[in-house]
């Protein structure tokens, strides 16, 4: 198995040594070790939840 490396946008609120949150462009994305997971509209609750 490759390991990958954990490479984020500078200005991403970390959760853990993975996973990690970042803003851009008023959308909201959930990063795995730099990947794009989900993203949804900054102002948008129901798919938030």
């Amino acid at each position: 198995m490759q390991m990958q490396l954990p490479i984020f946008p500078p200005t991403t609120k970390l959760i853990n040594a993975c996973v990690g949150v970042f803003e851009k462009d008023d959308f909201v994305y959930y990063l795995h070790n730099g990947s794009s997971i989900f993203c949804h509209f900054k102002d948008d609750p129901n798919n938030y939840r």
